[in-house]
């Protein structure tokens, strides 16, 4: 179709990682962090104050705060926190109560649960926003998914609607392995079914979509390359169902707790599910906590990871 498509996704698969890699790349990298590193915060309700190793001054603990072992974490009354710990235990610190964090703290523990919170720095799963070139105040063409993997068995792309006598060039690309799916579309959808496509797509690896959208006179109008597609494998399907499993009904019982839905996306997004991570910190804002300032750096990195200028223009103005 057109000439960098196999061309540039072969630099891509060099230069880039694929899914599985860049999941587990968002995993912390210890040494980047302090080496006594025992918690994040996760919620704070009320009075909740910290006395750090160094000092004997208390001060306010703040939602995404980090806990280091040796610091200790008081709530005042009718107040609550809650933490999450590198061994992937919640621990709930409940009113006028003290935590001296010494290691080995009684939680429950969440055994696939998402630890990008411990990631240090914001880049941990941008890997594949860099593999799709595009002029960034273009609307999107692909509308989802966008630089994602999705639950399900196969992929439908859903596009941008198209004015009349207009149409979209695609091409569908693999790398394990090599092959080129092209086709033409006056629609906005297309499944990617192995009838179709000649090959049953393979759950983990990546695929990538390039597309133009052309008007009547063939004369190309705009253009995205390089997103990136994906599917989950039975078993990381499988950690996550665990894990929402335990979340859900906590999440149910404390509505207006920012912690248990905080830890859903983090687990999404550690999958790579960008855009279930996306609707996750997206609820935590409209429902629970607007002025979140956790939730909307999350965002902010999430919409530029499936690169989308406009949502990331409405989080500027809100």
């Amino acid at each position: 179709m057109w000439e960098d498509g196999m061309l540039g996704i072969l630099k891509c698969s060099i230069f880039c990682f694929g899914f599985i890699v860049m999941s587990q790349s968002i995993f912390p990298v210890w040494a980047q962090e302090p080496a006594k590193l025992y918690a994040k915060t996760m919620f704070v309700s009320g009075t909740v104050n910290i006395i750090r190793t160094a000092t004997s001054e208390a001060t306010p603990l703040a939602r995404g705060d980090s806990v280091f072992m040796g610091d200790r974490v008081m709530t005042g009354p009718d107040s609550k926190a809650i933490l999450v710990t590198i061994e992937k235990k919640l621990i709930n610190v409940p009113a006028n109560a003290e935590l001296n964090v010494a290691g080995g703290e009684a939680g429950r523990v969440i055994a696939g649960l998402g630890m990008g919170m411990f990631a240090s720095g914001t880049g941990r799963s941008d890997v594949g926003a860099q593999a799709a070139t595009r002029k960034m105040d273009d609307e999107p063409l692909l509308l989802y998914p966008r630089n994602s993997r999705i639950r399900d068995r196969s992929i439908t792309l859903q596009f941008a609607p198209l004015a009349e006598g207009e149409q979209y060039e695609i091409e569908v690309v693999g790398v394990t392995p090599q092959f080129v799916y092209p086709t033409k579309l006056s629609t906005t959808e297309l499944l990617l079914t192995e009838d179709r496509i000649g090959r049953q797509l393979i759950a983990g690896e990546a695929y990538y979509v390039y597309v133009r959208k052309i008007n009547a006179q063939k004369v190309e109008l705009q253009q995205e390359n390089g997103l990136r597609v994906g599917l989950l494998t039975p078993e990381e399907e499988t950690n996550i169902a665990q894990v929402e499993e335990i979340l859900q009904p906590l999440m149910n019982q404390e509505r207006d707790n920012p912690a248990y839905p905080t830890l859903l996306a983090e687990t999404y997004e550690s999958n790579c599910l960008h855009h279930d991570a996306i609707r996750m910190y997206e609820k935590i804002i409209n429902d629970i906590l607007p002025d979140d300032a956790y939730s909307r750096e999350r965002l902010r990195h999430l919409y530029t990871i499936i690169r989308n200028p406009p949502l990331l223009r409405t989080l500027d103005t809100q």
